[in-house]
């Protein structure tokens, strides 16, 4: 059932493209590409100068009251156009004087950094320095060794000789024939191959 479900699904997603184009009846047709040309916007009008302020006139009421918690709106003339078109443009170390001088003017930190701080860091495990265990480095013999018991399984050795002795072992308390015979086996084994 799921198997003629996930067919049918396969089928219809196949057919879609296909499907909706015949339905718009341009089955045969190649698909065009379109090109059309953006228009570029308008540039902005120019800024229109605006007129000095008068000065303020003398107020003969009393003064409203202020709010201290909001901040007064600055007040900053703007340079006129034609001195900010001759000047030459600021150059790199301008806008580090300008950042340094800001930077000078502000706070000092509260995170500031102690360049002759003591910079060990506190390892977890107490107030011992440096020492934790570490394991030594591998030698190549455990590598090998690693690899041996990689494809000749665990307790895995280069000689045959212990494995010969537990199987000797492991025949020695099975007291039927088969078990004696192949006790006998494996003493032969271990006679010549383990003793010189």
């Amino acid at each position: 059932m799921a198997l003629a479900l996930q067919a049918l699904l396969l089928a219809l997603l196949w057919r879609m493209p296909t499907l909706n184009a015949e339905r718009r009846g341009i089955a045969g047709e190649p698909t065009r590409i379109r090109l059309s040309w953006l228009a570029r916007p308008a540039p902005p009008p120019p800024m229109p100068q605006q007129p000095a302020e008068p000065a303020a006139p003398a107020m003969a009421g009393p003064a409203p009251p202020r709010n201290p918690d909001r901040p007064r709106p600055s007040r900053v003339p703007s340079p006129p156009p034609a001195a900010t078109a001759t000047e030459p443009p600021a150059s790199a170390s301008d806008y580090s004087a300008r950042a340094r001088d800001w930077a000078q003017r502000q706070k000092p930190s509260l995170f500031a950094p102690e360049p002759l701080a003591n910079r060990k860091p506190r390892l977890p495990g107490g107030e011992a320095p440096e020492r934790f265990r570490m394991k030594p480095p591998p030698s190549a013999k455990a590598v090998l060794d690693g690899i041996g018991e990689l494809f000749g399984g665990r307790g895995y050795s280069q000689g045959p000789c212990p494995e010969i002795r537990r199987q000797a072992e492991a025949w020695k308390t099975d007291t039927s024939e088969q078990g004696r015979a192949r006790l006998a086996h494996e003493l032969e084994r271990e006679r010549r191959h383990c003793r010189p």
